[in-house]
């Protein structure tokens, strides 16, 4: 509601097609509204909240959630609710949509990524902990680099990396510890990146600061 224009973003990953909306596209704090000032709606699309500091409370028709700093939640589509943010607590919001799209390989990424938000309810990934990917969500949104729109997409790329592979470790979405053996989302990420640069023979140093890692972790 109110919404006058979005930024949005897409990538494709096996034979799935992402795609990422918002107003603002990663808003560094969700509004300021107290529970009655925030709306009840119903989304098109899941949407991936996480707590920067502070609280976040989602509210549905059957209860509420509260996040605190650190913790994560998705919220299917169709499900009836409304967020609000504490005063002094900061969170990001992200509205996102997948697709299938042609493809020749075995994988079905786009398959299993549906059943994993087959649900009815909010999905809650306790100390999510992913600060650093949201942080330079935040960077890249705020400041205008040269290469903003395809590092903002490889952030979104890592979130969404880190929320499935978090979803197919839990086995209790309510009060789950997500840990991540498996970080080659990471590698991915840093190879499409630069690949997409590499007619610019750009160097390490420039690169590294980039992606705000730093150059030994780009160097592995």
């Amino acid at each position: 509601k109110g919404i006058t224009s979005f930024d949005e973003y897409h990538f494709t990953v096996g034979d799935a097609c992402f795609t990422f909306l918002n107003a603002n596209a990663v808003p560094s704090q969700l509004e300021n509204h107290h529970a009655e000032h925030s709306q009840f709606h119903t989304p098109r699309w899941p949407e991936i909240f996480y707590a920067m500091n502070g609280s976040l409370v989602i509210n549905t028709q059957d209860g509420k959630e509260t996040l605190q700093q650190g913790d994560l939640a998705i919220v299917p589509s169709n499900l009836l609710h409304r967020a609000y943010v504490p005063d002094e607590s900061r969170s990001v919001g992200l509205l996102f949509d997948i697709q299938a799209v042609k493809c020749d390989g075995e994988e079905r990424y786009e398959e299993r990524f549906r059943q994993l938000l087959n649900r009815d309810s909010i999905a809650v990934l306790r100390s999510f902990d992913h600060f650093g990917a949201f942080k330079r969500l935040m960077i890249y949104q705020s400041y205008h680099y040269e290469d903003s729109e395809r590092l903002i997409a490889a952030c979104l790329q890592e979130i969404i990396f880190l929320v499935k592979d978090g979803l197919s470790t839990s086995t209790d979405m309510r009060t789950a510890e997500v840990t991540l053996e498996n970080t080659s989302y990471r590698d991915y990420i840093i190879e499409n990146y630069i690949n997409s640069r590499v007619s610019d023979n750009p160097s390490l140093e420039e690169l590294a600061g980039q992606l705000h890692i730093s150059i030994q972790q780009l160097q592995r």
